[in-house]
């Protein structure tokens, strides 16, 4: 039989009683309970048990204890109250019979009357019933079924009528030290936490959102799954297995982490709820419960994070290529220090096959009809050639091969034949039939056949060169020479080719020549969350022209930059007009790409935490020689020299010139003994032009000059639309040269603030800084 160890005085809403047998008992307050019982209480539940030994047990909603030995011990000995009160008692009466006192008349009366005495009614005995029939138990008919019906929990709005009366509503407030409320378990909120793109999260506890109707605080946090994307770090370490609980001192202190994998992100506005990732609506979520000391949330929420995506500066490289001639002959066919490689393959042999194997290359010398070709005859068929010739072998129904390989690319080769003849020797078609010995050209890129094309005929000497080149003008780096059919064979001469190749960071190029360029760029997140949006070449000098074959942009001086990301990148070339420069000149270019992110215009700016577009620069210098001035001289008579676009030195001589520049920078010479006080001389310069950077040469001219003294050769003057010098040469105050600038200004020369009545100095001065006019002076 089970030990009766307490008994229920407290009852909330429903609770039940598991036995050892499994038999349940709803229990009611008085109640008892006995050892190894499972008491539970209802989710609107409350329970408080009264041991034996008086202490009292209060158990919560929703909760479960198991009355083992460890919640009260039977067997353990404690002290008899009413064995106390009763030796309380007889320690009473006996004090009381010292003093004198009668037990009899203060003692309190027992519930059956203060015992026997004389009186009318006789002396009262107690009164027996004795039940004599005998005890049976009955053995059918009576089965024990329990109870037919289910106990359900009340109504939440039902309850118990607090009546007042202690002894059955026992206080369970503040009035009452010893009974402490039950304890309400916290619940968890969905929650949410965010962070930027390749950024670490620290989880504060204002990020796990709860509530508790106690007012309790949260104590624990239990992850009670993992991400599946991006790493939770709990000190540093990863959480690989969920269940770890985090004291709230814990994550306060900042121990609780998260790293999203590189270049991801997730927010609302990717819009895509299907699953978490990258680019999805929640980057990342995983579950949580919460705990306030006591209890934990009886059920978990989410933690949802999302990472906002920041730009990546693309990568970006920018070459330039430049070109080179070669040329292979007998000389370095079989060189393997430049920029081509030449492989010679037996009849029959595939130079693709893994297992393919050269064979030398043949050399012809002389001044005659000199070439390369494959060493080792070739058999079958009619007119068989010499065994250093590529030729077929009629036999194998094959030719030879001769493979050229570039280290660079190549648009177009010019070979020059030996012993190749025009007369036909095929045992088929006879003897004499136009054709000639067929050779045929095939063009491959890393190794794949772009086109084949044949060539016939020639004189059996060397013929050329010719230019071969693919029908779609597509580069090429690999060709291969083969001989068509029966009777074909012949030699190579030489093969020349312009190579284009990287010039590296020092881009030098002649004023009126083309630098080609490669622009190169690509996303570093490559995730698809980002694109290029522009790659743009600026601080292009006026009258630069950048073009890729098909789109074309000449630059000004107010438009100096053009998106390129359109274009056809590999093919750019920059063409450098031929007046650009007048000496050697630095220009500094600059080419750029911007990567954007798609959310780059859904985001409000607050809710940005990094750019949503990042450009990566690249400077661009390049070195523009100036083309050698171009000498146009006169005569000792009157003249009229007129240039070009290019830059000149303009020598009129003796007499009276008329001399027009054109474009480009323009240096007109007067040398001494041109004029003379006897043969003064009058010349006309129709267009110069002060914005390309004419000049005035009179150094020869003027005889003694010196900083101090040019006032006595020069004399400037507006003479109507023209501006006139007046030179005397020998600084004597005799004027026997004159210059006429036609159509030009003081104002078009930079000077037109100086009075020339008073500020000669000024003027020639200011010629002089500006390079406008160049003299001897110490």
């Amino acid at each position: 039989m089970a030990t009766e160890i307490g008994t229920v005085t407290v009852l909330i809403g429903t609770a039940t009683a598991v036995s050892t047998d499994g038999s349940i008992r709803h229990l009611q307050v008085g109640d008892k309970v006995f050892q190894n019982d499972l008491i539970s209480t209802g989710a609107d539940g409350a329970v408080e048990i009264h041991f034996a030994d008086g202490s009292v047990m209060d158990l919560g909603r929703s909760s479960n204890a198991l009355l083992d030995s460890e919640v009260f011990d039977p067997t353990t000995p404690m002290a008899d109250a009413q064995d106390e009160a009763l030796v309380d008692d007889v320690d009473l009466i006996q004090q009381a019979i010292l003093e004198g006192a009668d037990p009899t008349q203060i003692a309190e009366a027992t519930a059956a009357g203060a015992g026997p005495e004389a009186g009318s009614e006789g002396t009262r005995e107690p009164f027996y019933n004795q039940f004599n029939a005998p005890e049976t138990r009955p053995d059918n008919g009576f089965e024990t079924t329990g109870i037919s019906f289910d106990f359900f929990d009340p109504e939440p709005t039902l309850g118990l009528l607090n009546t007042g009366d202690d002894a059955i509503f026992p206080p369970v407030n503040g009035d009452d030290p010893d009974v402490t409320p039950p304890n309400t378990p916290p619940q968890a909120a969905s929650s949410n936490a965010i962070t930027c793109e390749d950024t670490l999260l620290t989880f504060q506890l204002a990020d796990f959102r709860y509530s508790d109707a106690d007012g309790d605080t949260v104590q624990f946090i239990r992850i009670d799954s993992l991400p599946l994307d991006g790493q939770l770090f709990f000190n540093g370490i990863a959480v690989i297995e969920p269940g770890l609980e985090i004291s709230a001192e814990d994550i306060e202190n900042g121990l609780l982490t998260f790293m999203p994998e590189e270049n991801a992100s997730g927010r609302d506005e990717y819009g895509d709820d299907t699953t978490t990732g990258n680019m999805k609506t929640d980057y990342a979520s995983f579950e949580f419960s919460v705990s306030d000391g006591t209890d934990w949330s009886p059920s978990s929420s989410t933690m949802t994070i999302d990472v906002t995506p920041v730009a990546d500066a693309p990568e970006l490289s920018v070459s330039s290529k430049e070109p080179r001639t070669v040329t292979i002959n007998t000389y370095n066919v079989t060189d393997t220090a430049g920029t081509y490689t030449v492989l010679a393959f037996a009849a029959g042999v595939d130079p693709d096959a893994p297992d393919a194997s050269p064979v030398d290359i043949s050399i012809r010398g002389g001044t005659f009809a000199p070439g390369f070709g494959v060493s080792g005859a070739t058999f079958g068929g009619a007119n068989q050639g010499n065994p250093d010739e590529i030729g077929f072998d009629f036999n194998l129904g094959a030719s030879e091969h001769l493979v050229v390989k570039f280290e660079n690319d190549v648009t177009t080769v010019d070979v020059s034949f030996a012993w190749k003849h025009g007369y036909n020797y095929n045992s088929v078609t006879g003897s004499g039939a136009i054709e000639g010995e067929t050779a045929v050209i095939s063009f491959y890129m890393d190794g794949v056949l772009i086109e084949s094309i044949e060539h016939a005929g020639g004189t059996d000497r060397v013929d050329g060169p010719f230019t071969f080149q693919p029908s779609s003008g597509v580069p090429f780096n690999e060709i291969r020479f083969s001989a068509k059919g029966e009777g074909d064979d012949y030699l190579i001469n030489s093969i020349t080719y312009t190579e284009w190749v990287d010039s590296g960071d020092e881009i030098t190029v002649e004023a009126g020549d083309s630098v080609f360029l490669s622009i190169s760029a690509a996303l570093t997140d490559t995730d698809g969350s980002e694109s290029i949006t522009k790659i743009v070449v600026s601080n292009i000098p006026s009258g630069f022209v950048l073009t890729d074959g098909t789109n074309t942009f000449t630059a000004t001086d107010d438009l100096n930059e053009i998106d390129v990301k359109d274009w056809d990148l590999s093919l750019l070339s920059l063409q450098v007009p031929g007046n650009a420069v007048y000496e050697t000149t630095e220009f500094q270019l600059t080419v750029s790409a911007t990567s954007e992110e798609s959310l780059a215009d859904s985001l409000d700016p607050s809710e940005v935490c990094g750019s949503l577009t990042a450009t990566t620069e690249i400077p661009l210098t390049i070195t523009v020689t100036a083309l050698p001035p171009i000498l146009l001289e006169g005569t000792r008579q009157a003249d009229t020299l007129i240039g070009s676009e290019a830059n000149e030195i303009i020598y009129g001589g003796a007499g009276n010139d008329i001399m027009t520049g054109g474009g480009g920078r323009d240096v007109f010479v007067w040398k001494s003994g041109d004029a003379s006080a006897m043969r003064p001389a009058s010349d006309t310069i129709t267009d110069f032009n002060n914005g390309q950077a004419d000049v005035l040469d009179i150094s020869d001219l003027l005889q003694g000059e010196e900083a101090g003294n040019l006032t006595d050769y020069i004399r400037i003057e507006q003479v109507g639309d023209d501006v006139v010098l007046n030179l005397s040469p020998n600084g004597d105050g005799a004027e026997f040269q004159t210059i006429t600038l036609q159509g030009t200004s003081l104002g078009d020369l930079g000077v037109g603030h100086f009075d020339p009545a008073t500020q000669q100095a000024e003027i020639i001065n200011s010629l002089l800084s500006q390079g406008q006019i160049q003299v001897d002076q110490s």
